[in-house]
């Protein structure tokens, strides 16, 4: 009985973390990085597109074009926001992790890969 125990336990934090967590995306042609600031409240946002819509099953998307997060710290987002940037100057596709954000995908990391982006 006691061993039981040590074996549901961390089964039960594996399902429950992996319920809620985000994915990679495959690899991506980013075709804009658009950063803004909306007028009414003050706070700015940035929007990535891409040549075709990003496939995940963390959360569905809807167009070719996905929001970076800004939870966490402006620092954090804007190096984000950077590292697509040169993906897009330097024609290098891209893999972005993406999770759910009010209901829509949204960018919490980005990964820069090898493959030219023609």
């Amino acid at each position: 009985m006691k061993s039981a125990k040590y074996v549901l336990i961390p089964l039960l934090f594996t399902f429950a973390t992996s319920a809620f967590a985000g994915e990679w995306t495959d690899k991506l042609t980013v075709t804009s990085v658009s950063e803004y600031i909306d007028p009414q409240t003050g706070g700015g946002d940035a929007e990535v597109s891409f040549k075709s819509s990003p496939t995940t099953t963390a959360c569905p998307v809807t167009a070719k074009s996905l929001t970076i997060a800004k939870e966490y710290s402006d620092e954090y987002s804007q190096k984000m926001s950077d590292k697509l940037t040169k993906a897009l100057t330097h024609h290098k596709k891209v893999q972005v992790y993406t999770d759910c954000r009010y209901g829509d995908a949204a960018i919490y990391g980005v990964k820069i890969t090898n493959d030219f982006a023609l």
